[in-house]
């Protein structure tokens, strides 16, 4: 069995990953064009990585995600706590 390589996946990969993903998840089928849509779209704010696993030359994964880096004097708006097992945000 061949090993597993990543590499970075660009908006050109978009209509790829699509493929990807739908072959991962046949009942949510992922759209080539509205994929690229949404890469191209980044959240304000947001960092995003994307990433494609290939083994043996064949793309077999796809992952992604997306980070908000606040700035170091934001503060912070949001959270969560247990409290004898009742959540409050």
């Amino acid at each position: 069995m061949s090993a597993v390589t990543y590499r970075p996946a660009t908006l050109d990969d978009a209509a790829l990953a699509s493929d990807v993903m739908t072959r991962a998840y046949p009942s949510l089928p992922q759209d080539p064009v509205l994929t690229r849509y949404r890469w191209e779209r980044v959240r304000s704010g947001y960092e995003s990585a994307r990433f494609l696993a290939d083994r043996g030359g064949e793309p077999i994964a796809f992952t992604d995600l997306g980070q908000n880096f606040p700035s170091a004097t934001a503060r912070l708006r949001c959270g969560w706590t247990n409290r004898n097992t009742s959540w409050s945000w």
